[in-house]
């Protein structure tokens, strides 16, 4: 049992700000999932509508608790949510085709396609933003 107690801190020790991400991510995701029922049911939102507004509601959320609470940055913070803007917009694009795809041309559920797509959306956004928005040795 104590052996297996280092491991699992010694794995959180090496992968802190990816579980700290993907917690964060998840808490965006909610939101994004959450708002994007909430608005196409009680609101009677068309779902691509109702989607722009859940993924920018989530890009924000995830970009200043990242920020703040996981790489910690305190410099160009403009320019790194522009950074992080621009990687969640492309997201969106992604999102919005997906959607597209699923439920017109595949004819899968509207709930059960924004589910996999966040999924697949938030995978591609992890690597871009490590690499582009949150590294430390910015110019």
């Amino acid at each position: 049992m104590n052996s297996l107690m280092k491991n699992i801190l010694c794995l959180y020790r090496n992968n802190t700000n990816f579980i700290k991400y993907s917690c964060i991510g998840l808490s965006g995701a909610l939101l994004d999932f959450i708002l994007f029922n909430l608005l196409i049911k009680y609101f009677d939102l068309n779902y691509q509508y109702a989607n722009i507004i859940s993924v920018c509601a989530g890009i924000t959320n995830n970009y200043f608790l990242n920020a703040f609470f996981n790489f910690r940055v305190k410099s160009k913070l403009l320019k790194r949510y522009f950074s992080f803007l621009i990687i969640g917009l492309f997201g969106l694009l992604l999102n919005a085709l997906l959607l597209y795809i699923f439920i017109e041309k595949l004819y899968l559920g509207v709930v059960f396609s924004k589910a996999i797509i966040i999924f697949v959306v938030a995978i591609t956004q992890y690597f871009l933003n490590v690499k582009l928005t949150f590294r430390t040795n910015r110019k």
